[in-house]
């Protein structure tokens, strides 16, 4: 998210980084401040797992979203440090991983 001097937000484009079975998948907005939304387009399930991984690799936070119901789920981790961070999306054996930045 930039903030120009008339007050003015944009955003940047999302960016895919691997899918594999899992297909239209957003972060919004990104980058963020720690809170954000994941949007499906309704392919994913009830017991789908949300892993975020910090730029080393470790996992910092874990969850699992019912997006059989509702095809977005909303995020609020005010405690991420300022930074690039991978989200990873497991639904039926199917992995998609995108990019996350907090700011």
């Amino acid at each position: 998210m930039e903030t120009d001097k008339n007050g003015n937000v944009t955003y940047s484009k999302i960016i895919t980084i691997s899918s594999s079975g899992i297909t239209a998948i957003s972060i919004r907005p990104n980058p963020n401040h720690g809170r954000f939304t994941i949007e499906s387009d309704g392919s994913l399930g009830k017991n789908t797992a949300v892993n975020i991984y910090n730029a080393l690799g470790e996992l910092v936070h874990s969850s699992t979203a019912d997006f059989s119901s509702r095809p977005s789920a909303e995020y609020y981790l005010p405690d991420l440090a300022q930074g690039m961070y991978f989200v990873t999306i497991v639904d039926s054996g199917h992995t998609s991983t995108h990019k996350l930045i907090i700011e």
